[in-house]
């Protein structure tokens, strides 16, 4: 768990992730088309490499899945230093993407099976919450050295990056990692994973509900800071927004015990109510804005890992890794679309416009997942508890 923590927490610590959307424009003098397509890349290759990275921590590692994203974003941050322009951004996006692929269902399955072994698999839900908060605790000091360095050291920023993402690599392999049943093939494991979520009712609707995360805070968090600073933030303002909204993020995982016993379909309109703070803060623009849209992040990256906990806490077989890469795949697939059609919209009206769009569109999913959710119990502790290896149920 110490070595978990730590590497979460450098995973998180990428100072250039705050003002990046600033930087495309101001240092590599792109215009706003050319950053939606980087960020359609960028999850063009999270698409790319998320189901085949998930299916490889099952089948091979999960530890060493998670110490190869590390390099890979190592990789690209440095191509940021060396080559700023947009084939440059361009190339280490694409690594970036291939990062995110290997760690998104690799982690939490590796926890999982972790604590199986030395059974403690009913603190699952605890410990995955306080490792969420240690990775928004780095990528909150991040935001902090973003405030004070600015981007006038833009490539001290950058390099800070590259850094942490080469320690949460060696900080990986201090440990062991305990074996656990794995399938013949890379295909029986990618087959398993699949029919594992085709048998399970409950366990495609957490699916869905971590698509829809994905697609909503996974695509809009990249452009909030060019929205705070239309509404007039400069730069060291748009950090410390951002590290606000990650200090209370951290808080609230650390109850993350508490949160995932409430029914899904009041998570479901929890996360409609937090569409209309971002849809409200559109509208309002300015402080007021600005303050509402921060509601909006909080509330989405609360439940990003609440979610990521519901695949895992549902899933009863040992394509863990598969299995949490299968919404990540739906969310890379149209989340790259979705850049391109908010470019377009800017493109014709506004960005705000454009967002205001789009959010009414999710707005409107979720309500609809809220009423298909009612008969769903919460996932009860009982559900998050793992039983020793050969006791059959979960």
């Amino acid at each position: 768990m110490r070595v978990l923590l730590v590497q979460q927490f450098f995973e998180g610590f990428v100072p250039i992730t705050a003002l990046h959307a600033i930087m495309f424009e101001r240092v590599g003098g792109l215009e706003f088309q050319q950053i939606g397509l980087l960020f359609s890349l960028w999850g063009l290759a999270f698409l790319v490499g998320e189901l085949p990275s998930g299916v490889l921590a099952d089948y091979w590692s999960r530890k060493k899945v998670i110490m190869l994203g590390g390099l890979l974003r190592a990789a690209g941050l440095t191509i940021w230093m060396v080559w700023p322009g947009f084939m440059g951004y361009a190339v280490g996006f694409v690594l970036w993407g291939g990062m995110i692929a290997c760690t998104s269902g690799a982690v939490s399955a590796y926890l999982h099976n972790e604590l199986r072994v030395v059974h403690q698999g009913k603190q699952y839900s605890k410990y995955f919450g306080w490792i969420a908060s240690a990775y928004w605790l780095g990528m909150l000091l991040g935001f902090v050295a973003a405030a004070i360095f600015t981007l006038e050291h833009t490539n001290l920023l950058i390099g800070l990056g590259v850094a942490s993402s080469v320690l949460f690599t060696g900080v990986l392999a201090l440990v062991p990692e305990q074996p656990y049943k794995k399938q013949d093939t890379y295909l029986k494991t990618l087959a398993a994973g699949f029919r594992e979520i085709k048998a399970s009712k409950k366990l495609r609707y957490v699916c869905y509900g971590l698509f829809t995360v994905y697609m909503i805070i996974g695509v809009l968090e990249e452009l909030l800071p060019r929205v705070y600073a239309g509404f007039g933030l400069t730069e060291r303002a748009i950090s410390l927004v951002l590290a606000v909204s990650l200090l209370l993020t951290v808080f609230l995982l650390t109850r993350l015990e508490s949160f995932v016993r409430f029914s899904l379909a009041k998570q479901m309109l929890c996360l409609a109510l937090g569409m209309v703070f971002l849809l409200g803060g559109l509208y309002a623009g300015g402080n007021a804005g600005s303050l509402l849209i921060l509601i909006f992040s909080l509330v989405f990256l609360l439940f990003r890992p609440i979610f990521q906990h519901h695949v895992q806490a549902e899933a009863k077989g040992e394509e863990r890794a598969t299995i949490g890469s299968i919404p990540g795949l739906g969310g890379g697939l149209l989340g790259a679309a979705a850049y391109v059609v908010l470019g377009k919209g800017a493109e014709l009206s506004s960005e705000k416009v454009s967002m205001a769009i789009y959010g009414m569109f999710w707005f409107l999913v979720l309500l609809l997942l809220a009423f298909m959710g009612r008969g769903y119990v919460s996932v009860a502790e009982e559900a998050v508890g793992m039983p020793d290896p050969g006791q059959p149920k979960i």
